[in-house]
């Protein structure tokens, strides 16, 4: 089956497939490939059922539309700064060279040991969905409301460092003290990053060492813990 494109309703598109044509077809065939993984699977939920997993009036259209415009309108993601600071707005603007103020020299930043990636990784999409993952894990445990408060009040430095109270009260904590007192400091934070658990090493019981929930399998490879987030490769 075939089907067409009606530009009516798409300036935009219609623009750029007169003026940017290789760009254009880029894109459609971006989204084309996109629906088909859309309905794969072998992703355990498909991305189609998703919005009702987790809101039954959230429709597909809605989740897609919302997480790329969350995600690629850099405009909306920091109004007040956008004029000045353009893409920069952007987390992912920590792989542009950025000039110093002090020599006007373009310099870049070590955005791969700042998202906790191998030094050689290569600017792909894989790393791009890796950096993306670990931003929603990390995110998935902190109380926004509080965040937002603490910004307002000039209080940012109650988030700081992973010894922190605050890191104490969180879910996942367990995961990391147990990392740290299993593998040493340099392991905290180390993600499985196909399974999205804290990478807390082997283990055969069915007890989470770190905070002694039960652990449930998360396929043939891993067990994780759904308490504090704690990931094992099975012996």
């Amino acid at each position: 089956m075939k089907f067409s494109i009606d530009t009516a309703d798409k300036p935009f598109l219609k623009i750029a497939m007169k003026q940017e044509p290789a760009l254009a077809k880029e894109v459609i065939k971006t989204f084309a490939y996109l629906m088909n993984e859309a309905f794969d699977p072998k992703k355990g939920v498909r991305w189609v059922d998703l919005p009702k997993e987790f809101d039954k009036n959230l429709s597909f259209e809605e989740l897609v539309q919302g997480t790329l415009r969350g995600m690629l309108d850099v405009q909306q993601i920091n109004p007040e700064a956008y004029d000045a600071l353009l893409a920069e707005v952007h987390p992912m603007s920590l792989m542009m060279p950025r000039k110093s103020p002090l020599d006007d020299v373009a310099r870049l930043y070590d955005w791969r040991r700042h998202f906790g990636l191998p030094s050689d990784v290569a600017v792909n999409g894989e790393t791009i969905a890796t950096i993306l993952r670990r931003i929603l894990r990390y995110a998935k445990y902190i109380k926004m409301e509080d965040l937002q408060q603490a910004l307002e009040y000039n209080q940012v430095a109650s988030f700081r460092g992973l010894g922190s109270e605050q890191i104490k009260k969180m879910p996942f904590y367990p995961a990391l003290r147990y990392q740290r007192e299993k593998f040493g400091e340099l392991h905290v934070g180390k993600f499985f990053d196909d399974i999205g658990f804290f990478d807390c090493g082997k283990h055969s019981s069915s007890e989470c060492p770190a905070c002694q929930k039960e652990l449930v399998d998360v396929n043939e490879k891993y067990k994780g813990c759904m308490y504090c987030n704690a990931g094992f490769l099975k012996e």
